[in-house]
């Protein structure tokens, strides 16, 4: 699965894989996606960097990932609160990074690198239009609130099992936006 946010349909990684993408979990960006577009990708919190985290954990210049001859790594830049990869705070060295791996900077802003083949890319989730499109046509009927909302959850935890709590608690989230419409429009 892909989304249209920040990827860039069409670019190709080596093998004819599109390139990697970083997804986004927790936070206000849950379920978006960054491309990882360049030879060397920055990130933190001071507006020159190619990803930008307003949050106070994050250092202003935080992290970099590099593209390799083998793959991307990721190197911590001297940050504050530090860069971890897989929960192990990793130096300022480079270090390889691989389809699955979870990578967090500071306390908070956790992404998962994503090598996405030509296959899954049949779906692609527009997160800002919280719209579904298979194949290039978009999904009708479009998906209710609750069924996107599981949709982006289990993206989110890719290869993890996700428990039945959090299951149930995206349909409750609906439930309680549909209860609270129905009673602003019986007054």
């Amino acid at each position: 699965m892909a989304s249209t946010e920040s990827s860039s349909p069409g670019s190709s990684y080596s093998g004819g894989i599109d390139r990697p993408m970083l997804l986004m979990q927790g936070g206000p960006n849950t379920g978006e996606t960054l491309a990882l577009s360049t030879s060397h990708t920055t990130l933190g919190r001071h507006s020159d960097n190619d990803v930008v985290f307003d949050e106070a954990l994050v250092s202003r210049r935080h992290a970099v990932n590099m593209e390799t001859g083998a793959g991307f790594s990721i190197r911590d830049l001297g940050s504050t609160n530090g860069t971890y990869l897989n929960d192990e705070r990793i130096g300022e060295d480079d270090r390889a990074i691989e389809n699955g791996d979870v990578i967090r900077l500071g306390g908070g802003r956790t992404m998962r690198l994503s090598t996405v083949g030509p296959a899954t890319t049949d779906v692609v989730v527009d997160t800002r239009a919280r719209q579904v499109y298979v194949k290039g046509e978009r999904l009708e009927p479009p998906l209710t609130r609750t069924q996107f909302d599981l949709l982006m959850l289990l993206e989110s935890r890719k290869g993890e099992a996700v428990s039945r709590r959090s299951r149930i608690r995206c349909g409750r989230n609906d439930l309680r936006a549909t209860s609270a419409t129905t009673r602003s429009s019986n007054r």
